[in-house]
């Protein structure tokens, strides 16, 4: 627990997740790591390795990191078409194939659950080993400095608390009312120009309060 709670106060930057994201998605992939057995330090590598991942394969992809976390477990429970988006193949050969290169155990029959966790999670980090780290790489891209922003914006109003929140409604209006007067702008210099405001703007709230 302590090393998910320390990955997830990073995620914003390191898988652009936002804390709670980061939380929910290492206790959504966790499920599957519980599922072959692994425990504590073990249990903990699985998820955020998994959360990772995520955030890589949104950043090259240019999807979201959530999407993304949805994807992966969508894979772990044998239902393979969401990671085709991605460029991941899966199916009952391929994952045949990654537990005998991973045992020497040739499978004739059904693999068992067990085994196709295993193979999928072998078989997300090497068909996507060209996206690992892409995060990383293309952080100061416009698109990721986006999410990131997202993510931190999250983060701010999950500290702002209800006590607060009557206050970040009405800054959420204003910034809704600025974009609607900034029309003649492009449309993704708006967003993000009116996120830039509604974040500086609620922080310095915060920090007044």
């Amino acid at each position: 627990a302590g090393a998910i709670e320390e990955y997830a106060k990073a995620a914003d930057k390191q898988s652009l997740l936002s804390e709670r994201a980061a939380l929910r998605a290492a206790a959504y992939l966790g499920v599957f790591g519980q599922r072959i057995n692994l425990t504590g330090d073990d249990l903990a590598d699985f998820s955020i390795r998994l959360a990772d991942l995520a955030g890589d394969m949104a950043s090259i992809n240019d999807t979201n990191p959530e999407d993304a976390v949805v994807a992966i477990g969508a894979a772990m429970r044998n239902e393979y078409e969401p990671m085709r988006k991605y460029g991941v193949v899966l199916n009952d050969t391929v994952l045949k194939q990654t537990i005998f290169r991973l045992t020497g155990e040739e499978v004739s029959g059904q693999l068992t659950q067990q085994q196709k966790i295993l193979a999928v999670n072998e078989e997300l980090f090497q068909q996507l080993g060209f996206a690992i780290g892409d995060v990383e790489r293309t952080f100061g891209t416009f698109a990721n400095q986006e999410r990131y922003l997202d993510a931190q914006l999250e983060n701010l109003k999950a500290q702002l608390g209800d006590g607060l929140r009557p206050a970040f409604v009405e800054i959420v209006t204003t910034a809704n009312q600025f974009v609607g007067a900034l029309r003649s702008i492009p449309a993704p210099v708006v967003e993000v120009g009116a996120k830039v405001g509604l974040y500086s703007t609620a922080a310095l709230g915060a920090a007044g309060a």
